[in-house]
Order: structure tokens, then sequence, then C-alpha cells
């Protein structure tokens, strides 16, 4: 995708849009990659529909670069909101925040770091060496955050913002008080 969306390449989707049940084929003009409430989202204007669209990425079966390409976006079109054209059930991009700190999670295992790789993309993980990296989520840092560092168990801590330690803190606190008995 990242390769489309820089050489400004149609790509062929096959799409299962869980909301209807169905997988769908559908040529695309990508535009971007967006993280928003835990997935990774594909911008794309839409031949089949004729409007943009977001595509969650792990509901992507198959995607083939053509090589037809396509001109970026008129002026006029480049400030349109996104939130118009989302699939219905879909979350929309997150607002802009200008105080916004990235959540890092430090990462310990090679599977950890391989999963974070394949999911996130190796330039959201900070590779130290085989058993360590740094993992910086551009999405934002909210509830879901502090769930999936948890997820790990020990193989991934949460390094900030320090709301989300603090966060993550509680709730390892209630969950040993609820295993003590208390």
């Amino acid at each position: 995708m990242r390769q489309a969306i820089a050489k400004r390449c149609e790509v062929n989707l096959e799409y299962f849009a869980e909301s209807r049940n169905e997988t769908s084929r559908r040529p695309v003009r990508p535009r971007a990659l967006r993280y928003a409430n835990g997935h990774w989202y594909l911008s794309a204007f839409c031949l089949t529909r004729n409007d943009d669209r977001f595509f969650r990425v792990d509901r992507i079966v198959e995607a083939k670069l053509t090589d037809r390409s396509f001109d970026p976006l008129p002026p006029e079109r480049r400030g349109e909101d996104p939130r118009a054209n989302l699939e219905p059930g879909e979350p929309p991009p997150p607002p802009k925040d200008p105080n916004f700190m990235p959540a890092r999670l430090r990462l310990t295992g090679g599977p950890v770091i391989r999963y974070a790789q394949e999911r996130f993309g190796a330039s959201a993980v900070d590779v130290q060496d085989e058993e360590h990296a740094v993992l910086t989520l551009t999405g934002p840092a909210d509830a879901w955050t502090v769930s999936f560092a948890l997820s790990f168990g020990g193989a991934a801590e949460l390094l900030g913002p320090a709301l989300l330690r603090q966060q993550t803190h509680d709730r390892l606190k209630q969950t040993l008080q609820v295993y003590e008995g208390r």
C-alpha cells in the first residue's frame, strides 16, 4: 500500500465488508494509511463507488498493484472532511490534537516484536536487538492502548504517556485485588 500511495498507482482490492458479511473486488486509488481506534485504515478513492472510502486494512483479503497511475487530488478536494464518506459502522479517523503524545511500549521477545512489525509496520517499531524494541503508536492514546499493552502480559511495558501508565498501574492493582480476594 505504501508503494501504491507513493507512486499513485491504482490497486485492485478484494475486501471483506463485515457489515454486509461479503467479499467484493474493487479498484481503488490509495491516498493514505491511517490508524484509529486500534486499527489501520486505507483512505482511498473507490472507483466502484466513485467516492472516497476508508478500508480497514485487516479486512483486505488481497491487494494487487496495477500499472494504472492517477493524478493527485485537486486542491479543492484536499480539505474535504473524510468523516462524510465513512462506510456504515466504520469509526472516523481521530481529530488532530495539538498536544498529541504518541503511546510508546517497550516490547520484549522476538514473537512480540514480529507481531508489532506485522500489525503496525516496521517503521513503528524501533528494534534495539533481537529481544527488545520500542513500539510507537500513532493513533489515539486511550483505554484501548492500555488493554493492548496488558494483553502481552510481561512482554510489553507502557512507557508513556504518563496518564496511560497510571491507568495501567490502576488496572493491574484492581486485578491483583480480585485475585487476593479483597
